[in-house]
């Protein structure tokens, strides 16, 4: 198991926090539904190859 350190991930947001709520989804038992939207990106910025990204079999 690897463990990465937070200077060797470089993250952005590419958007507001979006939040949302329905009255539909759970009509039945009463209850509001709330969700909330982040789109983030990041990059790999580890240059020792210590961390390596995982190749699996295409299906």
């Amino acid at each position: 198991m690897t463990t990465v350190s937070p200077p060797d991930v470089l993250t952005a947001a590419e958007s507001d926090i979006r939040f949302e709520q329905t009255l539909d989804y759970a009509f039945n038992s009463d209850l509001i539904t709330f969700k909330a939207t982040w789109r983030a990106d990041g990059a790999l910025i580890d240059t020792t190859g210590a961390i390596k990204a995982f190749a699996g079999a295409s299906s």
